[in-house]
């Protein structure tokens, strides 16, 4: 900016139509016939690129050291433990895993048949959405005791100091109030249980709840997770047909779970179609991973299992053609948005021209880059 628009504003052009000010500033300022002054964006064009390289150049020598490290020690950040990296290298993902299927016995059964002897450990994952939920909930809570109670404190801390400092000094215009302890509302807005309560004495109420409900939650989860280690839920239910047959709704692309848990009254599933194979060895983890098990599309679906630090774990359980069936979705509204967007810009573009500027200062800004700019 401080060497190439000086140069296009000191130019002349006779063409009126290029004397509006956001054209003086590009190179349509410059006459036909050219200007000597160009040499000098022809070297600043130069000099710029020659920096560009020095500095990539820079960006190299730190790059291949990185590089060169990598290759040889592989990820510093990874775990160091032999036995981690085994675990880690020996074990795929599996998807799609039918409701017959979702037990620990059951999947590592299946596997067993296909890999003899090769199977080390499996295991279904489980939904913990609800325990989740209710730890977030309960570190909130935490969160805003620790700032109630460090404002508090530094507000005690603020008047001791004045109330034994600042008055012997005589009068002091800045005189500083004794705290109050924090009060908060508890009860919603429309309830009529509504009252004003110690801040301190509520949320630790509240935590102590959510500890409470977090431990009988857990307590739930080891239980059915010790039940349903050697079966499927499938032989301990007894709605066996309509937990087979449960035909997808279209709104379970678009609604959460969460969501469709509380308003359509939907239960969720304690084991994901998703589980977890570890192999003893990394041929037959390998082999698992290129074959197709079992010759039919969309069952038991074998991935590398992805590092768990780039796992999203509220989404783990998403089945397979969820997921494929919403980016089918995300591409039609985008297609969507792509054709009604180009209607409004020919639109304006078409009502631009038909509108005089004439009398306008800043017409040929609205004529010439207003549709560009939309």
């Amino acid at each position: 900016c401080v060497t190439v628009l000086p140069i296009y504003q000191s130019c002349k052009n006779q063409d009126e139509a290029v004397q509006a000010w956001y054209l003086s500033l590009t190179i349509n300022i410059v006459p036909d016939d050219g200007d000597g002054r160009m040499v000098w964006i022809l070297v600043f064009t130069i000099l710029l690129y020659i920096y560009i390289m020095r500095r990539l150049w820079f960006e190299w020598e730190v790059f291949i050291k990185l590089r060169h490290s990598f290759l040889a020690n592989g990820d510093t950040s990874f775990h160091k433990s032999p036995t981690y990296l085994r675990t880690y290298r020996n074990t795929v993902m599996v998807e799609r895993v039918p409701l017959t299927h979702r037990s620990d016995r059951n999947l590592k059964d299946v596997f067993e048949s296909l890999f003899p002897g090769q199977i080390d450990h499996a295991e279904m994952l489980i939904d913990t959405s609800t325990l989740e939920d209710l730890l977030t909930k309960r570190q909130k809570l935490i969160e805003k005791y620790d700032t109630l109670s460090a404002r508090y404190r530094y507000e005690e801390w603020r008047y001791q100091t004045w109330d034994q400092k600042g008055k012997l000094v005589g009068p002091c215009s800045n005189s500083v109030s004794k705290p109050v302890e924090p009060k908060v509302w508890s009860g919603g807005l429309c309830s009529g249980s509504r009252k004003l309560e110690d801040a301190f004495a509520y949320y630790n109420k509240k935590i102590n709840e959510m500890d409470i409900l977090a431990d009988k939650e857990y307590a739930n989860i080891v239980e059915k997770r010790r039940k349903c280690h050697d079966e499927s839920l499938l032989q301990l239910s007894e709605d066996v047909e309509e937990e087979v047959d449960r035909p997808a709704q279209l709104y379970s692309l678009f609604v959460r779970n969460t969501i469709r848990q509380l308003v359509f009254g939907e239960e969720s599933p304690f084991f994901y179609g998703t589980g977890i194979v570890e192999f003893k060895s990394i041929a037959s983890k390998q082999s698992a991973v290129q074959c197709n098990l079992s010759g039919q599309p969309y069952w038991m679906i074998t991935n590398d299992a992805p590092d768990p630090r780039d796992l999203f774990w509220s989404n783990i359980g998403v089945d397979r053609n969820t997921v494929e069936n919403r980016k089918i979705i995300v591409q039609c509204v985008l297609l969507l948005g792509i054709l009604g967007w180009g209607t409004i810009v020919s639109y304006i573009q078409k009502t631009v021209k038909e509108v005089k500027f004439d009398g306008i200062a800043s017409g040929g800004f609205i004529e010439n880059y207003l549709p560009a700019l939309v």
